[in-house]
């Protein structure tokens, strides 16, 4: 069976369109939190106890390409590019890695995280190719 013979499935454009605006508005909040610790560096400050010690400047840019790169992930997403699945399955992957280590610390929302997560790796892996078709 290839892509072609296979019918689109309505969840999986569902949760690629989610997974696409969801990506828009988090690339959105990073660059303005990135670019916000960048003009004052008190914008997040780390606790004493912390055990990653990053400086404000360095969070600052990394905060602010993260932004950027989700930003445009999203866009070409929409546009269904195949790039910007695997752009969009890394972020994705990462977002759910870090769910599962704070699952500790907030059970119940990492695990609609992971849920969610899992959720968009499916539809960018088996249906990824729909959104455009």
């Amino acid at each position: 069976m290839t892509t072609q013979d296979r019918e689109t499935n309505a969840w999986a454009i569902g949760f690629i369109i989610t997974a696409a605006v969801l990506l828009l508005v988090m690339g959105g909040i990073l660059g303005i939190l990135g670019f916000a610790i960048l003009l004052d560096n008190k914008v997040l400050e780390a606790s004493d106890d912390y055990a990653l010690d990053v400086s404000p400047t360095a969070q600052g840019w990394a905060f602010l390409v993260a932004g950027i790169v989700s930003t445009v992930a999203a866009l070409f997403l929409f546009m269904g590019k195949a790039w910007a699945r695997i752009i969009t399955l890394a972020i994705v992957a990462i977002v759910a890695l870090i769910s599962f280590v704070s699952i500790p610390d907030h059970p119940e929302w990492s695990i609609i995280v992971i849920g969610i997560s899992l959720g968009i790796i499916w539809a960018l892996t088996l249906h990824g190719e729909e959104l455009t078709g």
